[in-house]
């Protein structure tokens, strides 16, 4: 079946996680359909991630900003450093928007 525009993803758009070499590397769509599921995969694995590579991540919304600075977070609960790295320009501009630059430490 093709998708329609009003489908809420189209095919083989999920996003998509893999770890490796202390790093986690998201590829896909992340945006609100997406994330709770990415956060249930990768919240056990977190406290090991020193870097999130997003160079395969297709489009994020803010769902998916959002997730970026709930780990953030994380990460500083555990006394660690996490850095971004390849933000996407759609994510890097809701993240200016929401004051969140900062907390990610983009700015």
């Amino acid at each position: 079946m093709p998708w329609r525009l009003w489908d809420r993803q189209p095919p083989g758009s999920a996003a998509r996680v893999d770890f490796a070499d202390g790093n986690l590397n998201l590829e896909g769509r992340i945006t609100f359909d997406t994330v709770m599921d990415l956060y249930r995969e990768t919240r056990s694995r977190l406290p090991v991630v020193q870097a999130v590579n997003l160079k395969s991540v297709t489009f994020m919304d803010s769902a998916g900003v959002a997730l970026l600075v709930e780990w953030k977070r994380l990460a500083s609960l555990d006394q660690r450093g996490l850095s971004f790295l390849n933000i996407p320009d759609q994510a890097e501009a809701i993240a200016r928007l929401s004051n969140a630059l900062g907390i990610l430490g983009l700015g």
